[in-house]
């Protein structure tokens, strides 16, 4: 440890006295060993010892009194210095923004500045050095500085217990209304060191954060209130335990009690021990994973039981296991009596012609009850029409919903599925996954055409208006159905079109690649042609086929669900019925007329109409993208996917390609992956919905950032909203939905490894 100047001083103080008192003791040595006789040599011997000892003292004392004037000279330039330094500290403490107090090793203060000040009104006389810290708490206290009540404790005994032990940051609220967030550490000589931050506008925001998302809840809470209630249904769900934790308004009225005593109760003790166990089996098969529909009585409070039919649907967590199921009870009283009052009614016609043939002189009488009975018949049939409708609308929904969650395990089988296509196995083995991947082809295009049905039905799909080329649609479809139709040996021509039109471009293409799909399911041989002719006003888009045709009686048919001609189909997978169903109501949604001609072993012509659009409207379509070949192997693909499933499911087939697989759950073990390889991956596939509300398109983000490229990516989803697509488009990323088609996923990664090889 160096010496300071004060220390150096000291010491060159201490020498000096030390010889000078050295210096006494030798003179009063010399004279006492004088010669008494008074000896002149020997005096002449002393007086030359002493002369040489006092030189050589006195020049010690002078070297050491010049050290001493250098050391008060730098000792003065030191204090200059420190003062200097202290000037510039307290200049730079009072610049901060935020409060500042310093305490010495004894609790004491030694140095606060203004802001520190304006927290404290009050304090002014105590605010100086030498003052304890203890004593400037207890002053805010008595002050009433502090909001106590807001903390339901002690400030000051808080305020204390931090500033003894400062591990963490402490936030007070003052009686003012203001918060202050205090930062503490100690200092190297045993003192502290504190900052005090004006925090009162961010915790206003977090406030107002609070309270925003809190009226979010319960709006969202009110919102499914009212529209279950509006269902005229009873809806309950319960629990794996088989207790209520929701329930409608037409369940309350149905007990004739509040919600707040049936929902968290069992329901032995809600619905009694004799409905409960009439009911257990049912419940029990619903928890077990079945879906249940079982007729039943409604034991109303008042009146005999009527009839209801319920339906038990089991709930599934995030973990796949059952965690409870949803009740819908629908009174079908009405349709019970309904059906009893037609079956009377039409052993009272009977009885009436018998009695009209005896009866003839009042016929007329008889005729005129009867129309009035037709006519009240006709209002019946409007109601129960207008109910039906109501209810198909709801079924609609359903479906809706329901199709969209069976895509997500559809996927997960149609992608081991090809994994296993593509695996070397026997062929009686080949043939059976053959068949399972035709099956489940067969569910895809169900399940996707349920979906399609739905939501044109429910007005969920808003047709996106614009003006296009429709040469350039019609040369899009050409390259898409080409190897299907000369994989069937088929000749697929297309007539040029260079007219403009407008309407929406991806559902016209839904519409034109069902009529080709049609066309080539029902032509064994012969050709299939596809163009364009001009009309007043309008185009009429055509797909000519020279295949079996159909009846003129059966021509309406074709546009109804699930209708097809009996042995109508050369191909294995004759389809399920619904692709003309859906092009029917796409074009009722657009307002375009649809043009059907056929004559049975000749061929068909299916057509829509669409209006013309304007050139300079037209914007430019953005480049197809190139198949890219299929030189796949050797890439290296990160696949993020939140189930297990899918994810195996995944690797496996990208394995099968040759491909390197890194594979991920979520971001966070993406980023893991990546750091055990040296490089970037040729590209990203990630799904949309991963775990804890996050998006695939995060952890893509994250993965460029980390590597620093714009790493091709592709992103999975069964959610076919315009939302997630125009997320995925301005995030750079392909979208491709589920289930999973392998050759486009193996054309994407063939074109991206040809983007990213080195020329």
């Amino acid at each position: 440890m160096s010496e300071t100047t004060e220390q150096r001083l000291a010491r060159l103080e201490r020498e000096n006295a030390k010889l000078r008192k050295i210096n006494t003791v030798l003179i009063d040595r010399v004279e006492r060993s004088m010669d008494f006789q008074g000896n002149a040599f020997s005096l002449f011997q002393t007086a030359i010892l002493l002369e040489g000892q006092v030189r050589d003292r006195t020049q010690e004392l002078e070297q050491a009194l010049q050290d001493l004037a250098r050391s008060n000279h730098a000792l003065s330039q030191a204090k200059e210095d420190a003062e200097t330094a202290r000037i510039r500290l307290a200049a730079a403490i009072e610049a901060v923004s935020e409060g500042f107090i310093l305490c010495d090793a004894e609790d004491r203060l030694v140095l606060c500045n203004e802001q520190y000040r304006a927290f404290w009104p009050g304090l002014e006389d105590l605010l100086r050095p030498g003052t304890p810290f203890a004593a400037l708490v207890a002053r805010a206290q008595d002050l009433g500085l502090f909001d106590d009540e807001a903390l339901g404790a002690s400030t000051m005994q808080r305020r204390l217990r931090h500033h003894r032990h400062p591990e963490d940051l402490l936030v007070l609220r003052l009686a003012d209304g203001r918060w202050i967030q205090i930062r503490e550490r100690p200092t190297a000589e045993g003192g502290s060191v504190a900052i005090y931050t004006d925090i009162t506008a961010l915790k206003h925001e977090e406030q107002r954060q609070l309270e925003a998302s809190e009226d979010a809840l319960r709006d969202s809470e009110q919102r499914i209130r009212l529209i279950t209630d509006a269902l005229p249904a009873l809806i309950a769900y319960v629990d794996r335990d088989q207790r209520y934790r929701f329930t409608n308004k037409p369940y309350e009225d149905w007990f004739g009690r509040p919600r707040s005593e049936i929902d968290g109760r069992p329901m032995r003790d809600v619905l009694g021990e004799a409905l409960y166990e009439a009911r257990r089996p049912y419940a029990e098969a619903a928890l077990a994973g079945r879906h249940v529909t079982f007729e039943t009585t409604l034991p109303l409070m008042k009146g005999p039981p009527d009839c209801a039919l319920a339906t038990y649907v089991p709930h599934y967590g995030a973990d796949g296991r059952v965690q409870g199921f949803i009740a819908l009870i629908q009174d079908i009283t009405e349709r019970k009596r309904s059906a009893l009052q037609l079956r009377e009614a039409k052993e009272s016609l009977e009885r009436r012609v018998e009695e009209r043939t005896s009866e003839l002189t009042t016929v007329n009488r008889r005729l005129q009850r009867e129309v009035e009975e037709r006519r009240q018949a006709e209002e019946a049939l409007r109601l129960a029409k207008a109910e039906a409708e109501a209810a198909n609308m709801s079924k609609t929904k359903f479906i809706a919903a329901a199709s969209h969650d069976l895509l997500q395990p559809l996927n997960a089988a149609r992608i081991f599925t090809e994994a296993l296509t593509e695996a070397h196995l026997a062929e009686r083995n080949r043939a059976i996954v053959g068949k399972i991947s035709r099956s489940l082809t067969s569910v895809e295009e169900l399940l996707t055409a349920l979906l399609d049905i739905s939501k044109l039905d429910s007005g969920a799909q808003v047709p996106q208006w614009a003006d296009f080329q429709l040469d350039d649609l019609l040369s899009s479809l050409a390259d898409e159905i080409r190897p299907q139709a000369l994989a069937r040996g088929l000749d697929l021509r297309i007539l040029p079109c260079r007219a403009v039109v407008r309407s929406d471009p991806v559902l016209v293409r839904r519409i034109l690649r069902n009529f080709l799909s049609n066309a080539m399911r029902y032509t064994p041989v012969g050709r299939i042609l596809l163009g364009g002719r001009r009309r007043p006003g309008g185009v009429a888009v055509q797909v000519w086929d020279s295949g079996i045709g159909i009846p003129a009686d059966k021509l309406s048919e074709v546009f109804q669900e699930f209708r097809r001609l009996a042995n109508d189909s050369h191909d294995h997978n004759g389809g399920m019925g619904l692709g003309l169903a859906i092009v029917d109501r796409i074009a009722r949604r657009l307002d375009h007329a649809i043009e059907v001609r056929s004559q049975p072993a000749q061929g068909s012509m299916f057509g829509v109409v669409l209006p013309l659009g304007r050139a300079e409207r037209v914007s430019a379509a953005p480049a197809p993208l190139p198949s890219g070949g299929d030189g796949v192997a050797g890439a290296l693909v990160l696949v993020i996917e939140n189930d297990g499933a899918e994810r195996e499911g995944m690797a496996a087939l990208l394995q099968n390609w040759g491909c390197h697989v890194l594979t991920a759950a979520d971001r966070e073990e993406a980023l893991h992956q990546l750091r055990r390889v040296a490089g970037a991956p040729v590209v990203v596939v990630a799904d949309y919905h991963l775990d804890h509300d996050r998006t695939g398109l995060d952890a893509v983000r994250a993965v460029r950032a980390a590597t620093g490229r714009t790493v091709p990516a592709i992103i999975l989803t069964a959610d076919r909203s315009d939302a997630v697509g125009e997320q995925a488009a301005a995030a750079g990323c392909q979208l491709l939905n589920k289930p999973l088609r392998p050759a486009r996923l193996r054309a994407l990664l063939a074109h991206f490894k040809t983007m990213t090889s080195p020329s």
